[in-house]
């Protein structure tokens, strides 16, 4: 007895299991103190596959080889990084621990949706809105059964990306008008054709044209801007009446939107940067230039001139098909 406690010879301590998602992990390298999270989420997610698999960890330079093995043998085999990995591998494995939408139906892949979607943008940027059979017109070839496919509800679709396409195009607008094309430069624009926009923008209903303003307004224009830069493009006087009146009879959404002037200050940058931003050289630049070119010596110009030996020349007009001369032929002869 040591102070009171029975002393047990022949048995050792009982090691709780090393595992990862439920695993057992074999790790004779001590891999696995240097996971970061984003390694463990990711074995774990893989061992989701796999039903009574198990984990080896294996050193591999910097980063961990593993290898997930089942009844049947070995399942998979990959590498993880280690806090001592490239700080782009780290980054790469917790991207892909993302979902890549939020928005993804379910039973609907990644994939199959992002494919969903371009196609959706494309139909949206064709110069007309699709009627049903132009909708077919257009899947044709680019989806394996036009039949299987909801065509009013792709119709809808096409219809709201077609408004997104619009409300980036104002915005690109507007804020050139508004703040002027220096401040612009600093935005991603959307610069739709001139007859595009003017389509779109015409064939809008009173309430869809009310929610281009309001998204509008949320990206901190003033109601003012918006009544005279995109009201004022309504033709019909008694239609830019009633909706002036709508639009100021609506909840006010400003203040609501982010600004990257709130993240950089402008007032340190100088007209020369900001036209080298947007053509690639400023007039300094063209300046300077003009200046290293006076300096230069003037070029010399050689000039060959070859000269007739003063014999007789055989001279025969040469017409076009409209009878009219085009050229005349010399030919020097001897003697």
């Amino acid at each position: 007895m040591i102070d009171g406690a029975p002393v047990l010879f022949g048995l050792a301590p009982e090691v709780e299991p090393v595992t990862i998602g439920g695993a057992p992990v074999e790790d004779k390298d001590g891999q696995l103190d240097l996971l970061p999270d984003a390694s463990r989420k990711f074995i774990e997610r893989e061992l989701g596959n796999y039903d009574g698999a198990s984990v080896r960890l294996q050193k591999s330079k910097s980063d961990s080889n593993v290898v997930i093995y089942g009844q049947e043998g070995v399942h998979s085999s990959f590498l993880v990084p280690t806090k001592d990995s490239d700080p782009a591998f780290i980054t790469e494995v917790t991207r892909a621990l993302e979902p890549p939408r939020t928005n993804i139906p379910e039973g609907v892949t990644a994939d199959e949706w992002d494919r969903r979607v371009d196609l959706i943008r494309e139909a949206a940027g064709l110069e007309h809105d699709l009627e049903e059979q132009d909708a077919r017109d257009f899947l044709k070839g680019r989806v394996a059964s036009v039949d299987a496919v909801d065509i009013a509800a792709f119709r809808r679709d096409v219809r709201e990306q077609r408004l997104d396409h619009l409300v980036d195009a104002l915005d690109a607008h507007l804020r050139a008008k508004v703040e002027g094309a220096r401040r612009a430069r600093r935005y991603l624009r959307l610069v739709a054709p001139k007859g595009w926009l003017q389509r779109t923008f015409n064939s809008l209903t009173d309430a869809e044209l009310l929610r281009v303003l309001g998204r509008l307004e949320r990206r901190d224009y003033k109601r003012g801007d918006l009544k005279d830069h995109i009201l004022g493009r309504i033709k019909d006087d008694h239609r830019r009446e009633q909706l002036s009146l709508q639009f100021a009879q609506q909840p006010p959404n400003e203040g609501h939107g982010l600004r990257l002037a709130d993240f950089a200050p402008e007032d340190d940058i100088d007209d020369d940067t900001a036209q080298r931003e947007q053509f690639g050289i400023s007039t300094g630049d063209l300046m300077k230039f003009a200046e290293a070119l006076r300096e230069q010596p003037a070029p010399v110009i050689n000039v060959h001139v070859d000269g007739r030996k003063g014999g007789k020349v055989r001279k025969t007009p040469v017409r076009g098909d409209d009878g009219l001369i085009q050229y005349v032929d010399e030919e020097e002869l001897d003697g």
